[in-house]
């Protein structure tokens, strides 16, 4: 292996030493996916002046791709030989090996590549795409027929229309509303109105779930990850709105790996009493399931709120990284030190008065070392010292939450897309680079975001000082931001 090490070094990238991908096949995708990046870097520009085609490359059919990030491919357990596709953010599984690509040729327009075969189609292969684009294309009728979509027509559409102001804006989606400024999503706040949950028919009419702790009403699905479903349910005794993650989980398999990762969040959460960590109520195991009984955040998630709004203006976003900082020290000054190691907006619950809440310690630890070395998280927003190295501490975290700065104000990923992992682990883990910053910003975001995405771990600050910087200190509120950017 070591020529494999030396070939990538030749090629301006660092050699893994994290032992789940210093092996041989590992380092040749690695090896073979640089040589391409190198390739294409000594490609001359193509003519401007040349006409456009869109592409849809073809691949040779006996060509086997890596599905795109967040997916892999597992073997079937009842049909060995087969595999199918999991999605790690969302547990959603499928044998279908097809998936969607933007095209390099033309920014915005997606085409279809077959993982297996390499075949590739502009049209949707599959009754699964073609349900999905259905319903997505049904999504934007009703949102251009929304006083949401006719919002954002008049604030995106173009000049603004003479004695109308952008700032006077606002939209909704779900319990969450939005105030539009002139750059980006100003404000955002609950949305006032009675909860079915709370209505006495709707108590009379739902079956109750019967816990050693609490007895409670099941209501809509709000979430799914990788390991259970979260729903909207109510406390019968107290009547409390609550949320509860349910896991799937095998009580007599002591080596159940969700049981086991499940079983850790219970063991961190019920120590932990902050403003800005959602709370544990209590857990209970009910039919195979552990039920994990958490409060309720009526705004959702973070991401939820960028992909139905848009990027946050910068009072906006100094203040929600303000939260989350808080809520990140609370747990670095822990003894022991918590790591929470999947900071991303997904993770961040929006409650009223625009309260952000770090959920999800599915992936945390409690760090009795100084350093850890599972490798656990979510590749666009893991450090390099995470992907791509052995020995990694609670600076993580703060490259994390620097990606998730990025994400609010972009409403994008931190990295923009990859289209393997072999792709992402090259770029996060092995090279030298930085996620790109926002441009939209002034110097003084730059710089404090810059400071969080440091490549060297022992260069990054604390969330403690970093809470003492002048982005987070310094009073925005009426400031034109576009005044702030350096020219």
């Amino acid at each position: 292996m070591a020529e494999l090490k030396g070939r990538l070094r030749e090629l301006g990238f660092d050699t893994p030493t994290n032992a789940s991908i210093v092996n041989r096949g590992w380092l040749l995708s690695l090896v073979e996916e640089a040589e391409r990046l190198h390739s294409q870097a000594l490609q001359p520009l193509p003519d401007a002046s040349a006409s456009r085609v869109a592409e849809a490359p073809a691949s040779p059919a006996s060509v086997k791709l890596e599905p795109p990030a967040p997916w892999f491919q597992q073997e079937s357990r009842s049909k060995p030989g087969r595999f199918y596709f999991v999605n790690r953010e969302t547990g959603e599984k499928t044998f279908d090996p097809w998936f969607q690509r933007e095209s390099r040729s033309t920014p915005g327009r997606f085409y279809f590549i077959n993982v297996n075969t390499g075949e590739s189609t502009w049209e949707a292969p599959s009754r699964r795409w073609k349900e999905a684009l259905a319903a997505q294309r049904q999504k934007q009728v009703e949102l251009a027929e929304s006083p949401r979509g006719r919002c954002k027509e008049i604030i995106t559409g173009g000049e603004a229309q003479h004695g109308e102001e952008p700032g006077r804006a606002s939209s909704d989606a779900g319990n969450l509303q939005c105030e539009f400024g002139a750059s980006g999503v100003k404000a955002l706040s609950l949305a006032a109105g009675p909860d079915d949950l709370e209505s006495a028919e709707f108590r009379q009419q739902a079956e109750a779930v019967e816990g050693k702790e609490m007895t409670w009403i099941r209501g809509p699905l709000i979430g799914r990850g990788s390991l259970g479903r979260v729903f909207k349910a109510a406390n019968m005794l107290t009547g409390e709105i609550m949320a509860v993650k349910e896991v799937p989980i095998n009580c007599m398999d002591q080596n159940d790996e969700f049981r086991e990762s499940v079983e850790n969040e219970v063991s961190i959460m019920r120590r932990l009493e902050h403003k800005h960590i959602v709370r544990y109520l209590g857990h209970d195991y009910v039919d195979g399931c552990l039920c994990l009984y958490l409060e309720h955040m009526p705004g959702g998630t973070v991401s939820q709120a960028l992909e139905n709004f848009g990027a946050f203006e910068e009072f906006l976003l100094a203040s929600c990284s303000r939260q989350i900082l808080q809520g990140l020290e609370y747990l670095h000054n822990q003894s022991p030190p918590i790591m929470h190691r999947d900071i991303k907006g997904s993770n961040i619950l929006i409650g009223s008065g625009c309260l952000m809440k770090l959920a999800d310690f599915g992936c945390s630890i409690q760090m009795v070392d100084t350093l850890t070395d599972t490798t656990r998280g979510s590749v666009p927003w893991m450090a390099p010292e995470v992907l791509a190295h052995s020995r990694y501490g609670r600076a993580a975290d703060l490259w994390s939450f620097g990606c998730t700065v990025i994400e609010m104000a972009t409403a994008d990923l931190p990295w923009g897309r990859f289209d393997h992992h072999f792709a992402a682990l090259l770029k996060i883990g092995l090279s030298q680079e930085t996620p790109p910053l926002p441009e939209a910003v002034s110097e003084r975001c730059k710089g404090f975001i810059g400071i969080c995405v440091r490549r060297d771990p022992d260069s990054r600050s604390t969330a403690s000082k970093l809470l003492e910087h002048e982005f987070l200190t310094a009073d925005l509120k009426g400031v034109d931001y576009r005044c702030l950017q350096q020219r």
